[in-house]
């Protein structure tokens, strides 16, 4: 059962790698069927030509016939020589493409997947762990055309030889490399089990190597003089994936020796049986010589046939790990067909009795919150640090669907539309906003050049429009990357990332922290731009300060995953509550 285990692995493995590369890279496959072919074209003249060159002398032939002879096929085999090193270079730029349809691949899904599961540590685990291990891919098609099958024909060729001479010997040889298949079988489940183990070292090694070149980093590790603490953690890291290398290299060293000693065996019989067939007068001394040689490509042949099933073999162990991450289901993506959003009312978003609770956690991040929201509104979301403000926001986006209750757009469940057109419906603009090192364009439209309209416009309105003209828009950002790169400062970022929402021009802007980084008065300021900006919109501020409540038509007030009040900024003073408080203790800011 192990066996059947082994080969069905291998041949699930192999089959679906090579539908990968056959599909997008069709030529890389005909390289490698004419690479192997060619290579063994070269061995095998290499075997009969000394054989041909013995009973040519042998016969008494003259020095001109065996000179041309020689000539003819040293310049058939220099040219093929040239034509096989041009297309292995050619073959390596092609394996490199293919390589990279994987990667592709592996993160498209990754930025598909349900954000809960984006978020799980094991779920992260698993993707840096196919991540690293996707190069080993690249090899399948090149064990299979150019070495399997041009080592087979080889093999099958000079096998007929060998039997017709010793048929024992071939028994035997074919016998000690099914033993050697054994071992080196176990060889790799050793070291797939020691790269799990190490996958966990290596994990925070990169992110320690990311600390280094990260300037905000930089500076704490300077102020509170914590250098020495953090040499000692990469070198804590360094030194367990150096244990986990050595316990590799032993398990080699030991399988190694092991293999070694069953090719010096399958060596010896060789000669052994050869000399005796020799001696008996059974074979000449030019099939003496083609003989030794046939012998040898059969092993040599079996051997790197079965040095190509055990790396397939290593390979299925690694894809299915690949395989199973291309498997996790996209929930959010399956559930909605609706590509349109028709008007049942006047209510644009309505939250119904609404509660969340994270993944893996006892206690609600939300708890039976209703509201509604109407086209055209501008509301605040205030509440203390902690108090489901980004939350409520991840559930309206549909970055989570809710634990209880239901979230509406225009009357509709949200989940179901269409996963991306619902995405297409809001503008955000995240607290942990990301500034990305490529062009100040792409960091506002990214890839959607319907958007490129609307740039003028947005910087305009976030007060950049001058600024962002004189560096130019085909300017990179971020000096870490680029020698002419341009760097913002950190009020000018939040406007920018704000000017990138607007460039979406969509329904609904969601502002969440938008400002932490400016004081309150610049708070101020940039929230009355921002309402004159895009008054027909409906906008969505998040904030534990106040400074967009005045200017909003409705506010909704968080405390302890609870709305406990909601009203004009006007009727919650009133009413003398939390609101009004937290109002009163920042209120020198804005009055």
């Amino acid at each position: 059962m192990k066996f059947i285990s082994y080969i069905s692995d291998t041949v699930h493995a192999s089959w679906n790698i090579l539908r990968m590369f056959f599909g997008k890279n069709k030529t890389l496959v005909f390289m490698d069927i004419f690479l192997g072919l060619s290579t063994e074209c070269e061995k095998l003249v290499g075997i009969v030509m000394p054989a041909v060159v013995i009973r040519l002398i042998a016969a008494r032939s003259g020095f001109d016939k065996i000179f041309v002879f020689l000539l003819s096929v040293s310049g058939l085999m220099a040219a093929l020589g040239i034509m096989i090193q041009m297309l292995q270079r050619s073959r390596t730029d092609y394996g490199i493409r293919a390589k990279n349809t994987l990667y592709y691949d592996l993160n498209g899904k990754a930025a598909h997947l349900d954000l809960k599961d984006c978020e799980d540590e094991e779920m992260i685990d698993e993707y840096y762990k196919v991540f690293d291990n996707i190069w080993r891919f690249s090899g399948v098609d090149y064990e299979i055309f150019c070495t399997m099958l041009s080592k087979t024909i080889s093999c099958v060729l000079m096998s007929c030889v060998l039997v017709s001479v010793e048929w024992k010997l071939f028994l035997m040889v074919v016998g000690i490399h099914l033993i050697s298949v054994s071992v080196q079988t176990r060889q790799d489940e050793a070291e797939y089990r020691l790269e799990e183990k190490k996958s966990e070292s290596t994990k925070r090694q990169k992110y320690l190597k990311e600390l280094m070149y990260d300037f905000e980093a930089g500076r704490e590790l300077r102020v509170f003089n914590s250098g020495s603490w953090f040499r000692e953690k990469v070198r804590h890291e360094n030194m367990q994936v150096h244990k986990i290398d050595l316990q590799m290299q032993k398990t080699k060293l030991r399988y190694s020796i092991v293999l070694r000693m069953l090719k010096c065996i399958q060596l010896l019989l060789i000669y052994v049986v050869a000399v005796q067939q020799y001696k008996s007068g059974h074979i000449i001394l030019s099939s003496f010589v083609m003989y030794i040689s046939a012998t040898r490509l059969i092993t040599d042949s079996i051997s790197s046939i079965t040095k190509a099933v055990s790396s397939l073999h290593d390979i299925s162990l690694y894809y299915k790990d690949f395989e199973n991450f291309l498997k996790i289901k996209e929930t959010m993506r399956e559930s909605g067909i609706l590509v349109q959003s028709s008007g049942y009312g006047e209510r644009l978003i309505e939250f119904r009795n609404v509660s969340f609770k994270y993944p893996n956690m006892e206690k609600y991040a939300l708890e039976n919150v209703s509201f509604s929201i109407r086209k055209g509104e501008t509301i605040s979301i205030v509440g203390n640090n902690g108090a489901g403000k980004s939350t409520l926001i991840k559930l309206m986006l549909r970055l989570y669907d809710p634990t209880e209750g239901s979230i509406l757009y225009n009357g509709v469940d949200i989940r179901g539309y269409d996963y991306d057109f619902y995405q297409s419906l809001f503008a955000p603009v995240f607290q942990d906003y990301i500034m990305y090192p490529y062009t100040l364009r792409e960091n506002l439209v990214f890839d959607h050049e319907e958007n490129e309209e609307n740039i003028d416009d947005a910087l305009a309105k976030t007060g950049l429009y001058h600024k962002i003209k004189k560096l130019g828009l085909e300017r990179s950002y971020s000096k870490r990357y680029y020698d002419d790169g341009v760097e913002l400062s950190g009020g000018e970022e939040q406007r920018f990332v704000i000017a990138r929402a607007l460039c979406k021009n969509t329904v609904t802007l969601i502002l969440d922290e938008p400002t932490a980084a400016v004081d309150p008065l610049a708070e101020n300021r940039l929230f009355r731009e921002i309402f004159n900006a895009v008054e027909s919109n409906t906008v969505i501020f998040i904030s534990h300060r106040m400074a967009s409540t005045r200017f909003s038509d409705k506010v909704l007030v968080l405390d302890q995953a609870k709305l406990v009040e909601m009203g004009t900024h006007q009727e919650l003073l009133k009413n003398n509550k939390l609101y009004a408080e937290m109002f009163h203790q920042q209120a020198d800011y804005y009055i």
